[in-house]
């Protein structure tokens, strides 16, 4: 169940509001056993969407990162402000499982 109450939208996004702040973030997927190939690919589509939207939205001063975590963990991309080559590098991350990922 959403975290808005059954029947009750989202409020709208106002584009007239942009994110003036800078930020870092980390986007950290799951991939061990409890989590079944197609929430992963969820998951991935989630990521590609919020950074498409800091993107559209004035995420000039947004920078990125993804990693993906099994029993190891792997970073994916590394954090940059280069929102595009975000996209593209979570677009081509695959699903793998029995990961043993160091760093």
């Amino acid at each position: 169940m959403s975290v808005y109450q059954a029947g009750r939208a989202p409020p709208a996004h106002d584009p007239s509001k942009s994110c003036v702040q800078k930020a870092d973030i980390v986007f950290v997927l799951d991939q061990s056993g409890s989590v079944r190939e197609d929430n992963f690919w969820k998951m991935k589509i989630s990521v590609q969407d919020a950074v498409r939207d800091m993107k559209n939205n004035g995420g000039a001063d947004v920078k990125v990162a993804m990693v993906k975590f099994a029993s190891g963990a792997l970073t994916e991309i590394d954090l940059t402000d280069d929102l595009d080559s975000v996209i593209a590098g979570i677009t081509s991350s695959q699903y793998a499982t029995g990961n043993t990922w160091t760093r």
